[in-house]
């Protein structure tokens, strides 16, 4: 592979050489976010399928709340 390197500058601050222009600055934050909503939409649809075990403990205090409240009304009932 072959690399161009008519691009190459120098930055005065830094001694370290630095390649590409604004324009590339641009490509490379665009090819990032396209990544990153890529990344998301991933994250989304696992936790559809596969859920977390915060979402397991969620639905299993909610169970345990509706057990309760089912068991206190019976019992008022039957009082």
């Amino acid at each position: 592979m072959v690399v161009d390197r008519s691009n190459v500058k120098y930055s005065e601050e830094a001694d370290n050489p630095y390649a590409g222009e604004e324009a590339d600055e641009e490509k490379l934050i665009q090819e990032i976010g396209r990544v990153n909503s890529i990344v998301d939409g991933f994250l989304d649809a696992s936790s559809r399928v596969v859920h977390s075990p915060l979402d397991d403990a969620y639905l299993d205090a909610f169970h345990t709340n509706c057990l309760v409240s089912v068991s206190l009304s019976l019992f008022h009932r039957l009082s």
